[in-house]
């Protein structure tokens, strides 16, 4: 059973169709391009894939699994969108653009099953994450083949022009050699500064909030991201200007580079479907324990709440270290916003534990409330995903306030 929707806003889409197809006027067929789409659809599946792919080398068998689980998802989305455009837009064959996707799709993902086969960790997958590279790339060519403008294609191009300013911050912080420094900057600086000066042109945050379908809370953290970054590279071009006297100016915002690109794009990926079988069976946990520690006299709780609580804490962190911490070198969880909701989450936990261990029942229920709450805002709320159990909370949080105005009474049709 499906236990999960994805929405799309259709009229919005239609009324900001502009940004994404580069038209001109309602008249360009662009305006009526189903790559656009399509493309974004597409958007969401592959940028998982592609920054679990940059784990590298794989630790173990965890991660490996989760580049699996998003190239499996990306695969998926690559079928669909191939069934939805066609191989051939008017007179532009389109061929050997799905041939080349095919292939990289394909390389990727016998790599990944080749290094789970073996269970020999660390694994390199540097190949791996070269031909889902290569994948953007093609997309781009493809979409100016069939002269579609689309707003990702100039953020692939400004992510090139950033990788040689990131290099040159990576080698200074092993070296410290800040003539080496700023004379890469010299070079690579100038064009990342071109290339995401487009990107802070194209972009408009209700016109992305919209295409995307990002909540208003998301859309915002973007933004914030977005301007940032242009006011990171402005103040890295005004360090440059005497680079050698300005050392601390310099590599303090070029250290900024990267981190803040990455927060900007992953905004556009969708985390939760790959991992879904896991975040199902988190909400099969929790139903249990939220129902008996709010109705602990009830016949169908006779598994003890203690049990209930370690079997969701269990389910949970099973779902969550699908999104890993690595001390002092990754933290997905805050590179996508959900950090909180996690911490909401875990503190939830304990509190739920104390009360049950002072046999208060009452105070566990409420902190398993928090729990949902915590879930429900990082699904629906924060990232606009319609997942069923949450349908089921909008009720519950309707009904309640009727349930207690009728609780007194011995005829509740009064």
């Amino acid at each position: 059973m499906k236990l999960y929707l994805n929405r799309w806003n259709v009229a919005a889409s239609a009324a900001v169709l502009l940004l994404l197809s580069g038209c001109g006027s309602e008249s360009d067929p662009a305006v009526e391009n189903p790559m656009v789409q399509a493309s974004i659809d597409l958007d969401k599946d592959y940028v998982p894939s592609l920054f679990y792919s940059n784990i590298n080398p794989v630790p173990n068998e965890p991660f490996a699994l989760n580049a699996k689980a998003t190239l499996d998802t990306l695969t998926g989305g690559w079928n669909g969108f191939k069934s939805t455009i066609d191989t051939a837009v008017g007179s532009i064959d389109l061929t050997s653009y799905y041939t080349s996707i095919d292939g990289n799709v394909l390389s990727a993902n016998s790599l990944i099953e080749t290094v789970i086969a073996g269970g020999i960790y660390p694994a390199d997958i540097t190949v791996a994450h070269d031909a889902l590279e290569s994948i953007r790339d093609t997309l781009g060519e493809m979409r100016g083949a069939v002269a579609l403008n689309y707003f990702m294609d100039g953020v692939t191009i400004a992510h090139h022009a950033m990788e040689p300013v990131s290099g040159a911050y990576t080698t200074y912080a092993t070296d410290a050699n800040i003539t080496q420094l700023c004379a890469s900057l010299e070079t690579s600086l100038p064009a990342y500064d071109t290339a995401w000066g487009d990107v802070y042109s194209d972009y408009s945050e209700s016109s992305i909030a919209a295409l995307y379908d990002l909540s208003t809370e998301k859309s915002g953290m973007l933004t914030t991201n977005v301007e940032a970054m242009t006011a990171t590279v402005s103040a890295l071009s005004t360090a440059m200007t005497d680079c050698i006297a300005n050392e601390a100016d310099v590599a303090a915002e070029a250290a900024k580079i990267k981190p803040t690109f990455v927060k900007t794009f992953l905004a556009f990926g969708d985390f939760i479907t790959p991992f879904m079988e896991d975040m199902i069976i988190a909400e099969q946990q929790l139903i249990p324990i939220l129902y008996c520690t709010g109705n602990p006299g009830d016949e169908v709780c006779a598994v003890k709440p203690e049990v209930q609580l370690n079997s969701f804490q269990t389910a949970f962190t099973a779902f969550k270290d699908h999104y890993p911490v690595i001390p002092d070198k990754l933290d997905l969880p805050g590179t996508i916003y959900w950090k909180s909701d996690f911490t909401a989450v875990t503190a939830a936990i304990a509190a739920a534990q104390a009360g049950l261990n002072d046999g208060n029942t009452s105070a566990a229920h409420i902190a398993m409330e928090e729990v949902r709450g915590a879930m429900y805002h990082l699904r629906s709320t924060f990232e606009n995903y319609d997942f069923i159990t949450d349908r089921v909370t909008d009720y519950h949080d309707a009904m309640e306030p009727i349930a207690l105005a009728v609780k007194g009474l011995v005829d509740p049709s009064e």
